[in-house]
């Protein structure tokens, strides 16, 4: 599964396989280069969060005007995926790794505070 920063208007099958991933190549780094419609693309693999699910959507069906609603339905499941920038080593200053970066905090942010942790924390604060 890839992610790219791209808009792809279009919904029928793509050649995935033939045009993008037969060009790819891991660097010693452990991220991956590549290249869409001639532009250079840089990669790592990704690991959708502990207790989190990546879903897949589909639309049911195409919509009559732009002001109907929109029908999806799930059609696939994964942990893992290749997340791909622009011409730039992915870094943990993009925006969208920073997303992951918010699941952990916003756990962190909204645990129970207990009797326990607030002496962990004390004891943290006096060193």
């Amino acid at each position: 599964l890839q992610y790219m920063p791209a808009l792809i208007d279009g919904n029928g099958p793509m050649k995935i396989m033939e045009f993008f991933d037969s060009y790819m190549e891991e660097t010693s780094k452990g991220t991956y280069n590549n290249a869409w419609r001639g532009h250079s693309m840089k990669g790592c693999e990704m690991t959708v969060p502990e207790n989190y699910i990546g879903v897949v959507f589909s639309e049911n069906n195409q919509r009559l005007c732009e002001t109907a609603d929109r029908n999806f339905r799930p059609t696939g499941a994964f942990q893992k995926f290749l997340y791909w920038n622009y011409d730039k080593d992915p870094s943990k200053a993009d925006a969208f790794k920073m997303h992951f970066d918010i699941i952990g905090l916003s756990k962190t942010l909204c645990s129970e505070v207990t009797e326990s942790s607030l002496t962990d924390f004390d004891e943290r604060a006096d060193k």
